[in-house]
């Protein structure tokens, strides 16, 4: 890793409304482009290199590199294309057994951020339904040939946890392709506030099904990057998929016209915001994102989120290693909620 590496990962993250200038690639030799897209694959960023320099004719790669990433995009296309015909397959036998379901993520994000949805690959699926739909929706989906899922339906749900993963098609042999049915938007250990309210405000979108209207999407966006980058014990995570994740996280709010203080409203009754809002200043600082007064006054008084945001600044672009995750985790969520818990008690 070097410092032109980690411009080009920070660039090609970076929103296309409000990239600069590019990093100067003149001088790369063959096999300085081999160790950039070497760096960039292991950052998750090879499709975002696809995007900029292939699709939009931005620079010249060597040719082993444009190969590779040819490779990436058509192994991403061939992905994409297979999971849309699965959800459409899936959101109208829904619509037809009158299950309300809204989707998260996946699709839905591929088509509104992105020209091309095969540049915003994933694996799973992610369908939301009311917690009393989850015996119909899970009898549905076996009808459908999917196996897996919970083991004893008839168990109470956990309500410290929000899914029920890896329905999977018998015989499917492709690496993609599972479905997670949502029975709450998020876990308990970084909930969301007013999940029935949210589901009501959902927009109709594909096949009669429903996506998460956008102030709602923002808060939900947030929480999942802080879910998997910050919160959770997941040292790798952090640098092999962080800029895709803030720069998804950055793509939304700058494709968004949303009601700023809706979003506010939101953070401010969490008592996680310290961590919801950690990958807004987060973005922030990367790419100069601009926040209204209604968010930025969430973390102006908050001294331990700024000392922590620049060791994050710091080490953004190291693995890190496992004990510092922790310690990370634990400073920037676990003892601010304690507290908050513990003042709630007295």
């Amino acid at each position: 890793m070097n410092k032109l590496q980690v411009a080009v990962a920070r660039f090609l993250s970076c929103p296309p409304a409000l990239r600069q200038a590019p990093p100067d690639l003149s001088t790369l030799d063959p096999q300085g482009w081999l160790a950039l897209n070497a760096y960039l694959t292991e950052r998750n960023l090879a499709l975002a290199a696809y995007e900029h320099w292939i699709m939009d004719k931005a620079a010249d790669p060597a040719p082993a590199v444009r190969t590779d990433l040819r490779k990436s995009y058509i192994a991403a296309s061939a992905c994409v294309q297979w999971m849309q015909k699965e959800l459409i397959r899936l959101l109208k036998a829904f619509a037809t057994a009158h299950i309300e379901v809204v989707v998260l993520k996946g699709l839905h994000l591929g088509t509104l951020l992105w020209s091309d949805p095969a540049l915003r690959p994933f694996g799973d699926i992610d369908l939301w339904v009311q917690p009393e739909a989850i015996p119909s929706a899970d009898a549905l989906l076996r009808q459908m040939g999917y196996q897996g899922g919970p083991e004893n339906l008839a168990a109470p749900l956990d309500w410290r946890y929000h899914e029920l993963p890896n329905y999977n098609l018998a015989n499917h042999q492709l690496p993609f392709g599972a479905v997670d049915l949502h029975y709450r938007l998020a876990p308990q250990y970084l909930a969301a506030v007013n999940e029935k309210e949210i589901f009501a405000r959902a927009i109709p979108w594909w096949a009669g099904s429903h996506v998460l209207a956008p102030e709602d999407l923002i808060v939900y966006i947030t929480g999942h990057v802080a879910r998997h980058l910050f919160v959770e014990t997941r040292p790798a995570l952090l640098y092999h998929v962080g800029y895709r994740y803030l720069g998804e996280l950055a793509r939304l709010i700058c494709a968004s016209q949303v009601d700023w203080s809706r979003v506010a409203q939101q953070f401010a009754e969490s008592e996680h915001r310290r961590a919801l809002i950690l990958p807004l200043r987060m973005i922030r600082s990367l790419w100069g994102i601009a926040f209204p007064q209604a968010i930025t006054q969430l973390w102006q008084t908050d001294l331990l989120g700024e000392a922590i945001l620049k060791i994050m600044l710091t080490r953004f672009d190291h693995p890190w290693q496992a004990r510092e995750n922790q310690a990370f985790s634990f400073w920037n969520y676990a003892l601010p909620d304690h507290i908050h818990r513990f003042g709630r008690k007295l």
